[in-house]
């Protein structure tokens, strides 16, 4: 079989079994693991919490989370993926970013702002879901910056000859400020 006619194929199966089964809970299931049942979450509140209100869980949760070697974005552990996620469809979001995220967290205001504080893309530096690093980072120190900055370009200045493995934050606020350079 040729594969343009194994594509084909395959997305005729796709689009029988949406067909089928709609998109629903029930076709999550079919393509992916670890889909939590429908009324999961709220099981998982009433039982691990003696029906705490949903704030002082995720209040709890986040002083827990912080401490915690790989912190989770309390909606993400807490599985209350509707905080997020556009229950009607999947793998949407209820809003975009950074909407979205300061739905939770305050909006940044400064003079002068990063680039993904500007263009709203938070997830360029931080996980939505959980991460090994403090603050859900994606990286930490100097690898954070560098994914972007080109370290070469930036070491070579002479502010920056002698800063050794220093994160970057210890003279730069990564959301921006009111300084140039988003100078502490």
């Amino acid at each position: 079989m040729t594969p343009v006619k194994k594509n084909i194929s395959l997305s005729l199966i796709v689009i029988i079994f949406s067909f089928l089964l709609g998109c629903s809970h029930r076709m999550l299931t079919v393509f992916f693991d670890g889909v939590p049942e429908k009324n999961d979450s709220v099981k998982m509140v009433a039982k691990q919490t003696g029906n705490k209100s949903d704030s002082a869980l995720l209040n709890e949760l986040a002083a827990n989370t912080a401490a915690s070697k790989h912190p989770a974005h309390p909606p993400f552990a807490l599985k209350k993926c509707g905080v997020c996620h556009d229950p009607n469809r999947p793998g949407n979001m209820i809003e975009p970013q950074p909407g979205l995220c300061y739905q939770c967290h305050d909006a940044y205001d400064g003079k002068f702002e990063h680039g993904p504080v500007v263009s709203g893309n938070c997830t360029k530096c931080h996980s939505p879901h959980n991460s090994e690093n403090p603050k859900l980072l994606l990286r930490t120190g100097q690898a954070l910056c560098f994914t972007c900055h080109e370290s070469d370009r930036i070491l070579a200045t002479p502010e920056h000859e002698k800063i050794g493995e220093s994160p970057c934050t210890t003279c730069h606020n990564p959301h921006g400020g009111n300084k140039r350079y988003f100078l502490n």
